[in-house]
């Protein structure tokens, strides 16, 4: 495996790929417009990255990172290289570059009778798996609720929000994130 990443922008080599990717693997309530994605990777902290490995397109993240923690948006790879070690090596990855940080992420809550279920039962083992453990808080965004896993570290109420609040930048009463207790 030759793990790398590059910058995703409207002439990148892999952004068509990624494109693609991200409409197929998100639902329509949990995606942004692209154009916010690429206009907000402008931004000091915030990275908009497609992986590859060798020329082979295998996934793409979004992350937003401040000095006290680092979130990530989006992670997903290509269905083509699922169950080969790509996500995981992702994380690593992104763990490392943001070394002594809590690595947040949130993800859709084990509801028994959503559709589906065993989807979100299957995420939240992989990420188990990659060192990330449940919090006591969800995530509201744009009215979807999210429970809240971290890795090196744990969910801080405040710094998630002094993060978002400088993600969203003037967005942030319309897009701001609400925390709350489970």
């Amino acid at each position: 495996m030759t793990l790398q990443h590059q910058l995703l922008r409207p002439a990148s080599r892999y952004f068509f790929s990624a494109l693609q990717l991200y409409r197929a693997a998100f639902p329509a309530e949990e995606k942004v417009p692209l154009i916010w994605l690429l206009g907000r990777s402008l931004k000091a902290g915030v990275d908009f990255w497609a992986w590859h490995d060798g020329p082979a397109f295998v996934g793409l993240t979004f992350s937003v990172a401040s000095r006290d923690l680092t979130y990530l948006i989006f992670l997903a790879t290509s269905p083509s290289v699922r169950g080969q070690g790509f996500g995981s090596a992702i994380l690593d990855r992104i763990a490392a570059q943001h070394a002594g940080r809590p690595l947040v992420l949130a993800l859709e809550p084990q509801d028994q009778s959503a559709p589906n279920h065993r989807q979100r039962a299957a995420r939240l083992r992989f990420y188990q798996r990659n060192g990330f453990s449940l919090q006591p808080f969800q995530v509201v965004d744009l009215g979807v609720a999210y429970d809240t896993m971290v890795r090196n570290g744990r969910f801080v109420p405040a710094q998630f929000d002094h993060l978002m609040r400088g993600y969203t930048g003037l967005a942030y009463p319309w897009y701001g994130s609400k925390i709350i207790a489970k």
